[in-house]
């Protein structure tokens, strides 16, 4: 960790490039420090099953920025400050804020953006070679992976929950079914339509989750592989893909 006292270099608005160069080259510790935060950040806003918690990354003495995960698995920013910190202070410090809104842009998405950009990592899977059956089924991975996220939170009720899932009432069910409609939306977005079919799917996800079996089986996907085509197919008629589809245009 950089001592407090020691003058601020702008370390958290280099590019990566330029970090690596001067901890590669020069073997500047601090670099190498704004390398690996990034590398934790970028981790908890793409990675579902991340084990880090509430990471703050320290832009200045007496300065941090927390980050924190919701529900619907979105990464937020907070600022903690120092009540010893000026306006000023923060004014001078506004570069390396925006510099960490960006980078949770670039990993994630604008929030109205997220579905789209979730259909392109399908259509990238499909040009990699996946079919379209392969697809659907990395679709309920893609959502499983967000019910054993949610489950890492050491959350009491929906623990309990899942403890008596045989005796949830249909009450019970609503109320979970919306606590984890990001991993419904996520089947949603790939094609499934009926509502049935998702309650059914989230069950036995619930039982899934807490089967002791070895060999566990995972529950029925509702996208078939007409849902893909169809979903896909329509992706493709939205949006001009450019640069192999790595974008958005």
């Amino acid at each position: 960790m950089p001592s407090q006292d020691k003058p601020q270099r702008h370390y958290h608005t280099l590019s990566s490039e330029a970090l690596d160069h001067l901890w590669g080259k020069k073997g500047d510790q601090e670099a190498k420090l704004t390398l690996e935060e990034r590398k934790i950040i970028r981790d908890l806003a793409t990675n579902p099953l991340t084990e880090i918690a509430e990471p703050q990354i320290r832009i200045a003495p007496r300065f941090w920025l927390q980050f924190k995960k919701n529900r619907s698995g979105r990464v937020r920013m907070w600022l903690e400050l120092d009540e010893s910190l000026t306006v000023e202070k923060i004014k001078g410090l506004w570069p390396e804020i925006r510099q960490w809104q960006k980078f949770l842009h670039d990993w994630q998405g604008s929030s109205s953006s997220v579905a789209d950009r979730y259909l392109l990592s399908l259509e990238k899977r499909h040009r990699r070679g996946a079919t379209y059956v392969d697809v659907a089924e990395s679709v309920g991975d893609d959502a499983i992976s967000w019910l054993v996220w949610y489950r890492g939170n050491d959350l009491e009720e929906f623990e309990k929950a899942l403890s008596h899932i045989d005796d949830l009432s249909d009450e019970d069910m609503n109320h979970w079914a919306s606590e984890c409609s990001a991993a419904l939306q996520l089947l949603r977005q790939a094609g499934a339509k009926n509502e049935e079919s998702l309650r059914d799917w989230l069950f036995s996800a619930f039982k899934y989750l807490v089967s002791t079996r070895k060999l566990k089986t995972k529950p029925k996907v509702p996208v078939t592989r007409q849902n893909m085509i169809d979903t896909l197919k329509a992706f493709r008629k939205r949006f001009k893909l450019k640069d192999g589809v790595e974008k958005i245009g």
